[in-house]
């Protein structure tokens, strides 16, 4: 065998590896979908609460 070449994945591991990116691709999309809905909903609200002439301060994100 050659240095520095990975060997070939089984078709298992090719498989499961191939399910893997698809279900992160999934959960990815959701976690950016509810950040933001959650961001869209934050600012309605609180510009909803505050009193006119004051715009909210914005949270940090992290």
């Amino acid at each position: 065998m050659k240095k520095g070449v990975a060997p070939m994945p089984s078709r298992a591991e090719a498989k499961n590896e191939a399910t893997s990116r698809a279900a992160r691709q999934l959960i990815d999309s959701e976690t950016a979908a509810r950040l933001a809905k959650t961001n869209r909903l934050r600012a309605a609200r609180l510009a909803q609460e505050a009193p006119e002439g004051v715009e909210p301060q914005k949270q940090k994100q992290g």
